[in-house]
């Protein structure tokens, strides 16, 4: 307050009101006689009347106040105005924002058969995020099989769900594979035909149903087939034909080896007996047989020939028609060395032409001119059978190696101007195992990076998917240093 030059401070001034009071401040009320009251003490006043002053002043005060707020250019009184509400209207968002997160859940909705995309798109509108799963199984191409968690289950906003659904290459893009079993394998390829697929290998085997009848097919009846896929079939061959086979008859007596031909089992019309005139051999003594010795044959319809040394004959008798023209000898079933030497005797030359056949005997098998055509001026052609040789048996080696851990580096850059989304990054495997590796909030312009250790061998495939879409993949052979 002003105190006039020569006043006493204690006595109030005109100039700073009418009691003497401190515009600037508080001040305790004056008295009468100017001294100060003693605070808190009302006594000390007059008759009361220094509070009623007191709160006089304090009014004063507060209009005055108010009177400078008025005074104030109106843009300031604008903006204090519009700070003010924006505080509070900021605190009342806050609070309300806070308690809807915290209150707020959402249903997993019922999806099961509805087609993947319509449920995904339904997962991702009610705030959840969507982890999707092919799998092989029956069904439209498509459908959602199940939900985890399951339909009806309560959930946060944000949280994952587990989709699986008929991989693109199963349900209604196959066909079903009708029963072929039993079915004469005539009618199999109209019955095919039918359901848009076609047969496949066919296989035949020795079986007691008739010849023709289909016995198993691959794939089986009821499984799903890519349309004009193949059926493989397993065909009846017919009862198995008895066998028999005969020892090595060569050197023995003709009548030893009738006999021994009969205990094979063939009749006695089926063994033909040839004489052959063979240089130093015994007389009526076996030189060569066919089917060849210790090998399997039908028993049904073969005939054993058995090639016999008979000196009697005279060979200008075997080898010259009536006329004296040269005859063919017959040189089928002799080994290659016997029906050479039979030729040199002859006074023939031979060409020779090999066949590989595990079915048939070895030896010569065929010639040309025939047996007992007449002999023209070039060599007799023979068709002499070898068997292929066995390869020998490999002696694999197994080296078992001890699994090492090998860390396998990934790397991601995030485009710039993506917003900030949820980044997932998952490991598979050359066996198709997949591991999460990574999750964190990125933006436009991250990178992720690292090195992820593995047991298992073989290259690592990264995935990385935002806000559980797919986005990035690679796949990874090279290792680096432990970090």
């Amino acid at each position: 307050r002003f105190v006039p030059p020569g006043a006493d401070p204690a006595v109030g001034s005109g100039a700073a009101g009418t009691d003497g009071a401190d515009a600037s401040g508080p001040s305790w009320p004056a008295s009468v006689d100017g001294t100060v009251a003693e605070r808190g003490n009302p006594a000390s006043s007059v008759g009361g009347h220094g509070r009623v002053r007191a709160w006089a002043r304090t009014l004063g005060r507060w209009r005055s106040t108010a009177t400078r707020w008025a005074s104030a250019p109106g843009a300031l009184r604008t903006w204090a105005l519009t700070l003010v509400l924006t505080v509070a209207s900021a605190g009342l968002v806050a609070m309300g924002w806070s308690r809807s997160m915290v209150d707020r859940s959402v249903t997993v909705p019922e999806l099961i058969g509805r087609s993947a995309d319509d449920a995904a798109a339904t997962l991702v509108q009610a705030g959840l995020r969507v982890d999707p799963h092919p799998l092989d199984a029956e069904g439209s191409a498509g459908d959602v099989l199940r939900l985890d968690p399951a339909p009806g289950s309560t959930v946060r906003p944000g949280r994952t769900v587990r989709l699986e659904y008929v991989r693109a290459d199963e349900g209604g893009a196959t066909q079903t594979v009708p029963s072929l079993t039993g079915r004469p394998l005539a009618e199999v390829g109209a019955r095919l035909a039918e359901v848009g697929l076609r047969p496949g290998d066919v296989a035949r085997v020795p079986a007691r149903l008739p010849a023709g009848t289909v016995l198993a097919q691959r794939p089986a009846a009821e499984e799903r087939a890519a349309p004009g896929g193949s059926v493989h079939l397993l065909v009846s061959d017919g009862p198995s034909p008895e066998r028999t086979f005969l020892p090595d008859l060569g050197g023995m007596p003709v009548d030893e080896a009738r006999r021994w031909a009969r205990l094979a089992g063939l009749p006695a019309d089926r063994i033909r007996v040839d004489a052959v005139t063979v240089p130093d051999a015994e007389p009526d003594q076996v030189v060569g047989m066919t089917p060849a010795a210790w090998h399997p044959f039908r028993l049904d319809g073969t005939t054993v020939r058995l090639l016999v040394a008979d000196p009697r004959v005279d060979e200008e008798e075997t080898t010259n028609d009536a006329s004296g023209g040269a005859r063919m000898l017959d040189l089928v079933g002799l080994s290659r060395d016997d029906a050479l030497d039979a030729l040199r005797s002859a006074g023939l030359q031979a060409q020779e032409r090999r066949a590989v056949n595990a079915a048939l005997p070895r030896g010569v098998v065929s010639h040309d001119p025939p047996p007992g055509a007449p002999v023209g001026g070039g060599p007799v052609r023979l068709l002499v059978n070898v068997h292929p040789v066995a390869l020998p048996s490999p002696d694999p080696t197994v080296r078992i190696v001890t699994p090492s851990l090998r860390w396998m580096p990934y790397r991601f850059l995030i485009e710039p101007g993506i917003p900030a989304q949820t980044a997932v990054i998952t490991a598979r495997t050359a066996d198709g195992e997949a591991t999460q590796v990574l999750e964190r909030d990125v933006a436009g312009g991250d990178v992720l990076e690292g090195a992820w250790p593995t047991l298992r061998p073989g290259p690592v495939t990264f995935e990385l998917t935002l806000n559980g879409v797919p986005y990035a993949d690679a796949r990874i052979n090279r290792e680096v240093p432990e970090p």
